[in-house]
């Protein structure tokens, strides 16, 4: 079964079977601006406007280039 992994230099993850029970994540999503902007994220950080996802969401925590932002 695949695993996933976070791959921090791509700020996105890896999906392989070679992943170790100690390296894998649980299975992570994008997060839009749409929805940042709806928890008014927004007022506190500057947000770029693209169509693209701006960080993961992973267990109700929100990372950005691997790290936890709050």
């Amino acid at each position: 079964m695949h695993k996933v992994k976070w791959d921090a230099q791509n700020n996105g993850i890896i999906l392989s079977n070679n992943i170790s029970d100690e390296d894998a994540i649980p299975a992570p999503r994008p997060v839009f601006l749409q929805e940042l902007q709806i928890l008014e994220v927004d007022k506190k950080y500057r947000l770029p406007k693209t169509d693209q996802p701006i960080c993961w969401n992973i267990d109700a925590r929100y990372y950005y280039y691997s790290r936890i932002r709050t």
